[in-house]
């Protein structure tokens, strides 16, 4: 899995996107996990998980590589994970922080 951006500072308001890329650990080339998901998590602790394919939240950009828009309403540290199941099984975590 590759990340696209690392710990950012965004502003309470903003909608960042959260980009992942999935790919075989052998080859490096990207794949389609049978099932992804992702986790966000609010600096409040309130949790919410999507997966793609159930609703509209994860958007598939081309082969392996997902994202999803997050609107930042809290102020605070927020933990957005993604992982997947079936192939290309994997897991990380990106942080944003959202001032006031």
């Amino acid at each position: 899995m590759i990340w696209t951006r690392q710990t950012t500072t965004y502003d309470v308001g903003d909608k960042p996107r959260v980009t992942c890329t999935f790919t075989d650990v052998d080859t490096s080339s990207k794949v389609d996990p049978g099932k992804v998901y992702c986790e966000v998590t609010k600096p409040d602790g309130t949790k919410s998980t999507y997966e793609y394919g159930v609703g509209t939240e994860i958007v598939r950009d081309s082969t392996g590589v997902y994202h999803i828009d997050i609107y930042l309403d809290q102020a605070g540290r927020w933990n957005v994970r993604w992982y997947s199941t079936q192939s290309a099984e994997a897991a990380a975590v990106h942080h944003l922080i959202a001032m006031q």
